[in-house]
């Protein structure tokens, strides 16, 4: 779930970004769908949102994805 940055380093005295979060939560949630024999895909249950601070930025579709998939 946690594989570290392209360029092969891992830095685990580095703060979390929330970007990284959410691409570790989403791996988490995928796992256990995985694990329980279910399709991994996550399905959204609310309409999603979009963040004008993500945009062009790695992130955006986990963000935009997460934010269907996670209800506040």
């Amino acid at each position: 779930m946690v594989s570290g940055y392209q360029d092969g380093t891992f830095k685990p005295t580095q703060p979390v970004t929330r970007a990284e979060l959410m691409a570790v939560l989403r791996r988490a949630a995928e796992f256990g769908f995985s694990a329980r024999g279910m399709n991994r895909d996550l399905v959204g249950n609310e309409p999603s949102k979009t963040f004008s601070d993500t945009q062009n930025y790695w992130a955006a579709f986990i963000f935009t994805q997460m934010s269907s998939y996670c209800s506040a």
